[in-house]
């Protein structure tokens, strides 16, 4: 396993330095790491695409409590308490982000070309205001994203009928560019570090809560961040669990 995961830690370094979107090996600490302009900007138009397609004037991408990639995929931004943004031709993309505290490190990480704000007293509101400020108040507006029904009802009072693009958006991200694919690579070598770090470290004695400490210590000093980390212990001659646990236990291994 070793000797793998420094092939394919070789063939992802060799790969980024070659390629033309990315100006330097992800793993080699970059911050922000984001990807390249040219991808955003690919990732934007095929959104475009998706509203003109559904004579559509404006579109909605909603996420919240790290539910809804598109948010991530189309800015930059891993939602964290609340974030939306505002996408429609001819006008930046607007990012409005809950709390004011993670405006800051939006701004940061967000794609330079988004306009970072703070979502105010309701995001919801403040995307309405943004909706009708660009002058399609009552056409059609797309929306992709975890919006309740009562998010999404006190919405369309607003703005207009609502149109869903969640299963046109997941059709968009089942054929990833090459630039993701690197992306991938890297996360698959992180992944290998955490596995490599366990065939190394795990001992009589050791606890559940023990191991997922041996596989995060591989892979955060690098720049990785932990979204899985599910462990399970059992004695094969009898075994208990059948899964992994999302919680570790105390139990030690023998």
């Amino acid at each position: 396993m070793t000797v793998t995961s420094k092939r394919l830690h070789m063939a992802v370094t060799m790969r980024h330095r070659a390629a033309t979107t990315i100006d330097e090996p992800v793993l080699l600490g970059r911050y922000p790491a984001r990807f390249s302009r040219r991808e955003m900007q690919r990732r934007r138009a095929a959104l475009l695409a998706l509203l003109a397609e559904h004579d559509l004037g404006q579109l909605v991408v909603y996420g919240a409590n790290r539910t809804g990639s598109a948010v991530g995929w189309l800015t930059g931004w891993p939602t964290t308490r609340e974030a939306a943004v505002v996408v429609s031709d001819g006008a930046p993309d607007v990012l409005y982000v809950q709390f004011r505290n993670h405006v800051p490190q939006a701004r940061e990480l967000a794609d330079p070309q988004v306009t970072v704000r703070w979502g105010g007293g309701s995001t919801l509101d403040s995307v309405a205001a943004e909706v009708t400020a660009r002058g399609r108040r009552g056409r059609p507006v797309g929306v992709i994203g975890p919006l309740s029904h009562h998010h999404a009802a006190r919405l369309a009072d607003t703005t207009g009928p609502l149109v869903s693009l969640d299963s046109a958006y997941t059709a968009l991200r089942l054929v990833k560019s090459a630039e993701e694919l690197d992306w991938l690579r890297a996360g698959a070598w992180l992944s290998d570090q955490a596995i490599g770090a366990l065939a190394a470290g795990l001992r009589p004695g050791i606890t559940e809560r023990g191991i997922v400490d041996i596989a995060e210590r591989a892979y955060v000093p690098r720049g990785g961040t932990t979204h899985i980390c599910y462990v399970a212990s059992t004695p094969m001659h009898a075994p208990e669990r059948g899964v992994p646990g999302q919680f570790p236990s105390p139990r030690e291994l023998r």
